[in-house]
């Protein structure tokens, strides 16, 4: 006995089939009642008995729709079934390649374009943020101007396809115990750049949450850092645009796209001004506060939020210090990369489509020539420009920004008003299509062989067929 399955456009398919009288046919779950009575006067036109047909009453809930069967076919080597709902090979989703580039500028120091710009270029061996020595006094050397805010970029597995990178706000408050909280930010960044590049197991085991608990634990095992603490937001992103973000604190993310917020992190405070963080706290410290009180805070990776999002070409991501998100709001950050965007020709303005991603975004994320390096490129544009005006605003006394309003509201006896002048760091991640080879044919999913492709079938289910 032949199996057909009937589905939204089952009266064309019917007319184009010579049926045999004794061909059992199915309604599918999307038939109407009139499309069913159609259906029926055509098969008794066509002399076939109308009493073997199975009915289904249309939107019964208890009905289960056709089987849905994957199969694997090479394409050209098999024609495609009759009996298919369709033929059509479904295209393969874009590969996407990302420009990262981080900025940042030290509490109470001068900001350079170029010289506070940091560009992560993927043939590099070494990840950005990584610091080199035993001793403290070593490391200290390869700081960055960003103060007590510490940055990480680094491939996964020293594949540049999948991406790595963070931030970290040392806590300020370690000073009055004589710690300096540049330590415990600069270290657990370090420490994230090195087990991902280190990393040997698949993305998919490589969570940013992970990624922190590693950071940590790592820096709870060094002997050159016996105090401190700081928060931490963690971003993973893979060419198929999968990016997972896991954020502690009061750092945090915006994700952009098309001229409109798509999605942000919202702060994790246990009171005001007081966010959740990573800590190392020395014994005698607790020792003291348990007779004392005022216990330190003493939180965990695994009270992240951990947030998922799928990217795609033309997205600019933003992670971002308190010395950002205090001075400018998610609004003044839109603002900055629409401009920067529009100006340089990464997005452009339709007049009935709106925003637009550009055709050439992709080669103003590159070098000009071969000799330049990526500081002039549009992400490191971006990334300066946001450090830039949130310093600028935590210097305006005029201008009452997130932390005025905020503290005018816990305490107005106060009478703060302007910015709040702090350590700023910024990453930048702009998405881009990636650039396939002429000579590689694009696969339908990783691993899969380059000819091949999924196509779907609707088949009967053995058990509704007639006995």
């Amino acid at each position: 006995m032949t199996g057909v399955i009937l589905g939204p456009n089952c009266l064309s398919t019917l007319r184009s089939i010579l049926a045999p009288s004794n061909t059992f046919f199915r309604i599918g779950k999307w038939a109407t009642a009139e499309s069913s009575a159609c259906q029926t006067r055509c098969l008794q036109k066509r002399g076939i008995n109308t009493s073997t047909i199975k009915r289904v009453r249309p939107n019964y809930p208890s009905l289960r729709p056709a089987q849905r069967q994957r199969t694997r076919r090479c394409l050209g080597n098999e024609p495609s079934s009759p009996y298919s709902s369709s033929s059509r090979i479904p295209n393969p989703p874009p590969k996407l390649s990302f420009r990262l580039a981080a900025a940042s500028c030290g509490k109470g120091r001068k900001f350079s374009r170029h010289e506070n710009t940091y560009p992560f270029d993927p043939s590099a061996a070494d990840p950005l943020g990584l610091e080199y020595g035993f001793h403290l006094s070593e490391r200290r050397l390869d700081r960055r101007n960003s103060g007590e805010d510490a940055f990480f970029v680094s491939k996964i597995s020293r594949d540049p396809d999948r991406i790595a990178f963070g931030i970290a706000d040392g806590v300020g408050g370690w000073r009055d115990s004589g710690v300096n909280p540049a330590d415990f930010s600069h270290g657990l960044c370090s420490q994230m750049a090195l087990a991902a590049t280190r990393w040997p197991e698949d993305f998919a085991n490589l969570a940013p949450g992970k990624l922190m608990h590693y950071g940590y634990a790592a820096v709870l095992h060094d002997e050159n850092i016996g105090a401190g603490g700081s928060t931490a937001c963690v971003g993973c992103v893979s060419a198929d645009g999968r990016l997972q973000i896991a954020n502690l604190g009061d750092s945090g993310y915006l994700l952009l796209r098309t001229g409109r917020v798509h999605h942000y992190s919202n702060p994790q405070t246990h009171a005001f001004n007081t966010p959740y963080q990573l800590s190392v706290v020395p014994p005698q410290i607790l020792a003291r506060a348990s007779v004392f009180g005022g216990l330190p805070y003493l939180d965990t990776p695994s009270k992240a939020d951990v947030s998922e999002n799928t990217l795609q070409e033309g997205d600019v991501l933003i992670l971002a210090t308190d010395g950002v998100w205090d001075n400018l709001n998610s609004q003044d950050l839109l603002q900055i990369v629409k401009h920067g965007m529009s100006e340089s020709g990464g997005w452009e303005q339709n007049a009935h489509r709106g925003i637009e991603v550009t055709e050439g975004l992709k080669s103003l994320t590159e070098p000009a020539t071969p000799e330049a390096d990526l500081k002039g490129t549009l992400q490191s544009a971006l990334a300066a420009s946001i450090v830039s005006a949130a310093r600028n605003a935590s210097l305006d006394q005029k201008r009452d920004g997130p932390f005025a309003k905020e503290i005018q509201k816990h305490y107005p006896q106060d009478g703060w008003r302007g910015g709040k002048v702090d350590d700023i760091c910024v990453v930048v991640l702009v998405a881009v299509n990636y650039d396939w080879p002429t000579n590689e044919t694009r696969p339908y999913t990783p691993g899969q062989d380059p000819g091949e492709m999924e196509v779907d079938q609707m088949v009967v289910d053995d058990d509704t067929r007639p006995k």
